[in-house]
């Protein structure tokens, strides 16, 4: 993308310097600082995001990718657990929290959050992946393949779906 993020991140950090109470600052900075790869510092403001903004979704769901790509799965399938309680009616923190939970092998519990992604906004061709994914994990792969055919079906070159499928088949 080419920005800045250096500059940004010095502008954020005066922006903290000068409104240490608004959590937007400290969002910002995590974010920049996530781009750059230093998950621990995005971490660390991502949480103090949280504590001036308690009840913001957004901050958790960021948590939660940090910490998803820092390798710590359940506390992210945890972050993003409280980003779907705080924002139930936002498919994205459901989705993010079932990939958690497939992750750390709690495939049935991903299935039902992906389940409930699909009820808030039915055209999620990946989500219909992932469900089968985790059907194929859990030994349902007749069910999986109905979610790889449905992924298909609105995506024909989603190669995942379609390499999943051919596992599928020979179960």
């Amino acid at each position: 993308d080419g920005g800045d993020i250096t500059g940004s991140i010095d502008k954020f950090r005066q922006a903290v310097s000068l409104s240490p109470n608004r959590p937007e600052g400290y969002t910002n900075w995590g974010v920049a600082l996530a781009k750059l790869g230093q998950l621990e510092d995005a971490i660390e403001k991502f949480e103090q995001a949280i504590e001036r903004a308690p009840h913001h979704a957004t901050n958790y769901m960021l948590l939660g990718a940090a910490l998803l790509e820092k390798g710590d799965i359940t506390a992210a399938a945890a972050q993003y657990g409280k980003a779907t309680e705080l924002d139930p009616t936002n498919p994205s923190p459901l989705i993010n929290h079932g990939v958690a939970l497939a992750r750390i092998g709690q495939h049935a519990e991903a299935i039902t959050h992906f389940k409930k992604a699909l009820a808030l906004q039915k055209h999620q061709p990946h989500v219909y992946f992932l469900w089968g994914a985790a059907l194929a994990e859990l030994g349902q792969h007749q069910e999986a393949i109905e979610k790889f055919r449905l992924t298909v079906r609105y995506i024909p070159k989603h190669l995942e779906a379609i390499s999943f499928w051919a596992v599928s088949l020979n179960e």
